[in-house]
């Protein structure tokens, strides 16, 4: 009677048992399966040549059928898209300005700006598409400041027709900043290391945090410093009209890397107008001549397939994470030259 008893217990876990090892084995071939797929597709994907990023248009707000592009740069400017949010890439802005250049329902373009700048050539970069798209196409392009536009950030809206600044936001910053740390008193006369260095030449460790930089490299910096200077403020007096006549001395008076409230930098002429979000939104809409009531706010955003979501979770997050950790080295170890507004400024 207990044999028979148990023999439904017996027969029941070997179900299930057969059950799980079938569950088991397709998972295993599942995951074969797919990452055959993966390791196919990343093949392909490396040997095809890169294409150029496309973008979904998705409504924002407004009913009307006269688009404007809103482009939202927010964070730290930088050459290399990293893995984490906060930073902005020319690729960025690149991309989306030449896919609005061929839409024809875009009648203008709003930078809402949030950055205290960045590394130079990559401002440079997007200054130079904001400008392109403008002669090549003829439409407006309107900045608007929210809580920070300074350095890197203003260079970016100096290419544009109309500044609109919230009353509170920290704006101007106008300069270039270099800086390395001193490490040779704290390496010899504290932790007992000596930095040893062979060169070909006695400049090639100029602005090495183990030694004094002489006088010499010090010139030779600024020289630099000082170039990459004046292509701010031919930026900005190209850009801005209200600084266009002003006196050489009296410019620098106003670029002299001091920060501004936007009420500050209305009163120095650096923008156009105190208002909010719905003001530039207004201003954009007179400049391309769109009715209050015709526009619609669009975000052009990038769509993945499947695929491409299978493999960013692979490859693509693997190349960030090395990126990322590169980037973060060389802000402490390379030294390098930014339109950046830091509290080291």
């Amino acid at each position: 009677m207990s044999e028979e008893h148990h023999k439904p217990k017996k027969l029941f876990y070997v179900v299930l048992s057969l059950v799980f090892m079938v569950i088991f084995f397709v998972s295993v071939l599942g995951n074969l399966v797919l990452g055959g797929l993966l390791i196919i597709m990343s093949a392909n994907a490396k040997q095809q040549p890169a294409q150029a990023a496309t973008y979904e248009k998705k409504l924002l707000a407004g009913d009307g059928d006269q688009d404007i592009l809103v482009i939202h740069l927010k964070g730290v400017i930088t050459n290399d898209k990293l893995l984490t949010d906060g930073w902005i890439t020319p690729e960025d802005v690149e991309s989306r300005l030449k896919q609005a250049g061929k839409d024809p329902h875009i009648k203008a373009v709003l930078l809402n700006i949030n950055s205290p700048g960045g590394a130079i050539t990559a401002t440079d970069k997007m200054y130079r598409a904001i400008m392109s798209y403008k002669e090549k196409y003829k439409k407006p392009v309107v900045a608007y400041f929210d809580s920070i536009a300074a350095s890197g950030g203003y260079y970016l809206a100096s290419a544009c027709d109309m500044i609109v600044c919230y009353p509170t936001c920290i704006t101007g910053s106008i300069g270039v900043i270099m800086s390395s740390f001193q490490l040779q008193d704290l390496f010899e006369n504290k932790l007992g290391i000596k930095h040893v260095v062979i060169k070909s030449g006695k400049h090639k460790d100029i602005m090495s945090s183990s030694r004094q930089m002489t006088a010499e490299e010090q010139k030779i910096l600024q020289d630099m410093i000082d170039e990459m200077y004046e292509r701010f403020l031919e930026v900005v007096t190209t850009g801005r009209q209200a600084l266009k006549n002003l006196k050489p001395e009296e410019l620098r008076e106003i670029a002299d890397g001091k920060i501004y409230t936007g009420k500050q930098a209305l009163a120095k002429g650096l923008v156009d107008k105190i208002g909010t979000w719905e003001d530039a939104i207004q201003e954009t809409c007179k400049l391309g001549q769109i009715g209050k009531d015709d526009y619609r706010l669009v975000v052009y955003q990038q769509n993945k397939t499947l695929i491409q979501e299978l493999l960013a979770l692979t490859s693509e997050e693997s190349e960030s994470k090395q990126k990322l950790l590169q980037n973060l080295s060389e802000k402490f170890i390379t030294p390098s030259f930014y339109y950046l507004w830091t509290a080291e400024n």
